[in-house]
């Protein structure tokens, strides 16, 4: 389940920046995201194609489903619903076999279980792939697999070698006690009672003296197994686990980094370039369809400057952000004493970097509807000086 579930919820967990807008066209748009549980949808197609090989968000507009969606018709609340469907609920027909199509090899339309008569046009589907089949010997219009089907080795291995283990600990202390005539005294009933009664006592007077009492003639032993290694097998086990779902141990496991001064973190900005890069490469364009009639369904059309930029997974501590804002103030200062750049460049860009740092809130807005004046690396004017 975390294999599953923990990349999707990475991908959207920081989202996504509006930028090219005024502030109240973001604001539409994000309470058409709220409207339509825009992220929560799109976290959980991706969760059931991971877990399932592929999913899809039907685009409810209204009007006839089997007919093309012009995405420049949608209108302000033009989008009245987003369902995720499995292929439990809904199956791809007929393919498109035209390599000069624009959906070569994709489904011509598709088919809501249980009503056969209807059909959907590929252009109100968005498919998520969770794991893409590289061969597939036979189309079936999803094109992709369960993780499962490749992290079943690793997953079944670590379940056993954790039950294995589970399972010694039972064994891990046993008391041997030898006796004379055992199997004899075995053969009757009675000399069975007579045993189970015998240790019933011993196992009572060792509650109660904390100690062993038994026969003269008896010998006593007691058994414990070695539990060295062990350790170090489960942890290779998943490890390798870890590794098949490109997620770091810290990560999936919950556990510290191993190792002297061992932090984890390069791990965890691995994993999180990993995440940047299919956000970039294969979610973006994935939901870019569904994108544009959102944007219009939230703004009534599309701005020709609207465009968005992916949040960092990485969040800085305080230390680290007041780290960052005091090396860039350093250096602001230090380019001002120069005077290698010229004033008005150098306001500009340390405007842009307090505003795409986004470590002062509301710093966009402020520099919108402050007044056109000097700051304070511009040198003062005469009038100033005198003042």
């Amino acid at each position: 389940k975390k294999i599953v579930d923990i990349p999707p919820s990475d991908m959207v967990r920081e989202w996504r920046s509006l930028k090219g807008i005024d502030e109240d066209q973001i604001s539409l748009i994000e309470a058409e995201e709220t409207r339509l549980g825009y992220r929560q949808k799109i976290r959980e197609a991706l969760i059931l194609a991971r877990k399932n090989g592929n999913s899809v968000i039907l685009i409810g507009t209204g009007g006839n489903a089997a007919t093309a969606m012009n995405i420049e018709t949608v209108r302000q609340g033009g989008i009245k619903f987003l369902s995720v469907l499995t292929k439990e609920d809904i199956s791809p027909k007929e393919r498109d076999t035209d390599p000069y199509s624009e959906t070569f090899n994709e489904p011509k339309y598709w088919t809501p279980k249980n009503q056969a008569h209807t059909r959907v046009h590929p252009s109100r589907v968005i498919k998520f792939t969770g794991n893409p089949i590289r061969e597939e010997f036979a189309w079936d219009g999803w094109g992709g697999e369960s993780l499962f089907a490749v992290m079943e080795r690793a997953i079944k291995n670590n379940d056993q070698i954790a039950g294995a283990i589970a399972a010694m600990t039972d064994e891990a202390k046993v008391d041997i006690i030898k006796l004379k005539n055992l199997m004899t005294n075995l053969s009757t009933s009675e000399g069975e009672n007579l045993l189970v009664r015998r240790f019933a006592a011993v196992n009572t007077l060792k509650s109660i003296v904390n100690a062993m009492v038994i026969d003269g003639d008896d010998e006593y032993d007691q058994k414990t197994l070695n539990f060295a290694g062990l350790t170090d097998i489960q942890n290779i086990a998943m490890t390798i686990v870890s590794g098949m779902a490109d997620i770091p141990v810290t990560r999936l496991w919950g556990r510290s980094a191993a190792g002297m001064n061992a932090t984890g973190e390069g791990d965890l900005r691995n994993y999180y370039d990993n995440i940047r890069a299919g956000q970039t490469i294969d979610l973006g364009p994935t939901i870019s369809p569904l994108d544009e009639c959102m944007f219009r369904s939230a703004l009534g059309g599309r701005p020709d400057t609207l465009f968005y930029e992916w949040n960092p997974l990485y969040q800085m501590t305080e230390t680290e952000a007041a780290t960052v804002e005091k090396t860039f103030a350093e250096t602001a200062t230090a380019l001002a004493n120069s005077g290698l750049v010229p004033d008005t460049a150098l306001i500009e860009m340390v405007k842009g970097g307090i505003i795409e740092r986004g470590q002062w809130p509301g710093a966009e807005k402020a520099y919108a509807e402050a007044k056109d004046e000097p700051g304070l690396i511009a040198e003062p004017t005469e009038a100033e000086i005198a003042e």
